[in-house]
Parts: C-alpha cells; structure tokens; sequence
C-alpha cells in the first residue's frame, strides 16, 4: 500500500518500475479500480495540489518502484518551472479527459465496446493489422477498471475472438485485422 483513503499526502509519487492501481471500496466491501498507473507515470497529484486527503487508496500490483518527491520539494519545482507545470497540466487534463470518457462509455457503452475501446486504448489509440497487446494486470482487475465482473470481461473477450477480431494468448492480444 503506497497510501490509504483519507491520509494526506506527503509528496508525488513516480512510477519507475512497476504498476500501481489507484482505487476505492463500495459500501458492500467490492474494490472499484479508478486507474492503473505504469511505469513513468506520476500519480497523487491532485490531492497534492488541494492539500486534501487522498478519496482513493494506492497499491502496488507487482513488484514495484517508486520515486517520492517531498512535498515542498515539487511545490516549489512546479512553481519556479514554466515546462514542469505546461506538462503536469497536460497530465491532469488527460485523466481529466479518461475520466470523462469512462462516465461516458459506462452510460453509453456495451461492454463488449468498452472492453474494445480498452484495447484500443492499449495500442495508442491507433490499431494496426498485427498489433500486439500485452495486458498490464489480470483479468480480474482490468474488469474492475472497466466496471464490470471478470466473468463478463472474459465473456466480452470471447465475443471478439468469436468474431475474429482478436487472438487471446494468456495476457497477450493480437489483432490480426
């Protein structure tokens, strides 16, 4: 655990090696994963910036290292440094932008398009004839991120092999069209 629902943050935290998933738990006690986040990518940012506690908690989900920028640190960084804020701000306003889109595949989507969508998101938003896919977590919590049970993950990934627009190999997916 990097951090847990309602402490405050003491820095940013990178992701050197490894993968983290950010997330929280219903009522009912089931993990809902807000966001996976993979090497060189940061991540505590907007708690930071608020000076809040943290609504989610952070784990790791393999093997994982961190950078920890002290607080008063990268404050005084982002402040003092034009760049690092023009990049932080792009950062925020991607996962700003996810989010969105996440609310909006949930109230709009099938599954089997938002498990799609995920794959497609995997590539770079741009899919080529034999693209390669390596899944960064399991099945388990990939479903998670995309709001659904690992039952109806794997069902959805049958579909699109029964379709033939994807090859499942473990953790690997190609797409040969």
């Amino acid at each position: 655990v990097v951090f847990r629902v309602g402490e405050r943050p003491t820095g940013l935290f990178v992701v050197t090696a490894g993968l983290i998933k950010e997330a929280c738990m219903s009522p009912d006690g089931k993990e809902k994963i807000l966001e996976l986040v993979d090497a060189q990518q940061s991540f505590g940012e907007s708690a930071l910036f608020l000076d809040t506690p943290f609504p989610y908690y952070a784990a790791a989900l393999v093997d994982t290292r961190l950078l920890h920028i002290d607080r008063a640190i990268f404050l005084e960084l982002a402040f003092s440094q034009p760049k690092l804020v023009q990049r932080l701000l792009r950062m925020l306003s991607g996962r700003v932008l996810t989010l969105v889109r996440d609310v909006e595949s949930y109230a709009t989507h099938r599954h089997v398009q938002r498990v799609a969508c995920y794959l497609i998101s995997r590539c770079g938003d741009t899919v080529a004839p034999g693209a390669s896919i390596l899944l960064p977590a399991s099945k388990q919590v990939i479903a998670s991120r995309l709001g659904m049970t690992p039952e109806t993950f794997s069902r959805n990934l049958r579909d699109l092999v029964d379709a033939g627009l994807i090859v499942v190999r473990g953790d690997r997916i190609s797409v040969p069209d």
